[in-house]
């Protein structure tokens, strides 16, 4: 790291404390910023919990400071104000808000993430790649909901590999829609939320063990293999049925696709298809 000139240290040093003097916040501002403070530092202790919470809530108040005193100095951009120390202070403290932001991402705007690049640059650090977080947060999501949705099964539903350093995801739906044939389809950021969608519908019926199969039906626009239907053992069978139904149209009976639908399949007292069913 670049040992700045200590003339320039010392003016820094200088206007810094200037600032911190003539500081406008009122005794209940700063109240209500140490309320909010300690409830983030809980916040980040809930992900990193190897972390002592007061460290936590030391590392937030820094936070603080710095952005109030960056707040009433305005340097020149080529000009250093932190010492080598608060940059390391200050790196330590953004790191630990990026292991947040990347774990809960939903509980932060754009605007947060914005006031974290200028408090990078503040540290004399580049402004981070927004998709090591963005990754890190799709793939822990993609894992989660494979982990409540095959919670009981050995492959989990989910396959992965990785090439030249790249991670890329994909739903395992071998023998799905093909009979005797191993098949996946990937999941992207992009196409997460449809993954989200498949889950949500059919956790609903109490079938998110099908949220593979369904969301890899919607991504191609088309029915499962016959044999990949439930049967009646599942108390939800006819309305997992309808959903895959409504991924594509009806699919002949031929090589990779043997055997009907139990749903489309006449019995004795039962209707023959799941419009019936629900006449």
């Amino acid at each position: 790291m670049t040992q700045s000139d200590p003339s320039e240290q010392l003016t820094g040093l200088r206007s810094a404390m200037t600032a911190i003097g003539t500081d406008p916040t009122t005794p209940e501002q700063r109240a209500e910023q140490a309320d909010a403070d300690r409830e983030l530092a809980r916040r980040v202790h809930a992900v990193r919990p190897g972390v002592p919470l007061h460290h936590v809530f030391a590392v937030v108040q820094a936070l603080r400071a710095v952005q109030t005193v960056d707040a009433l100095v305005a340097p020149p951009a080529d000009r250093a104000v932190l010492s080598d120390t608060e940059r390391q202070f200050l790196t330590y403290a953004l790191d630990l808000a990026a292991d947040h932001v990347a774990f809960r991402p939903d509980e932060f705007t754009d605007a947060d993430r914005a006031a974290m690049e200028r408090l990078r640059r503040l540290a004399g650090e580049a402004p981070q790649d927004p998709a090591p977080g963005g990754e890190l947060a799709f793939v822990t999501r993609v894992l989660e909901l494979f982990s409540l949705s095959h919670a009981d099964l050995y492959d989990g539903g989910l396959f992965w590999r990785v090439d030249d350093g790249k991670l890329s995801l994909y739903a395992n739906v071998s023998d799905v829609f093909a009979w005797g044939g191993a098949d996946a389809e990937p999941i992207t950021p992009d196409t997460l939320p449809a993954l989200e969608k498949a889950f949500t519908d059919l956790k609903a019926i109490d079938a998110d063990l099908y949220t593979a199969e369904l969301y890899a039906a919607r991504q191609r626009g088309e029915r499962p293999q016959g044999a990949a239907y439930p049967d009646d053992k599942h108390q939800a069978w006819r309305q997992i049925s309808a959903l895959f139904d409504a991924c594509g149209p009806e699919r002949p009976l031929g090589l990779g696709n043997p055997k009907a639908a139990p749903a489309h399949v006449a019995r004795p007292g039962q209707p023959e298809t799941d419009t019936e069913a629900t006449r």
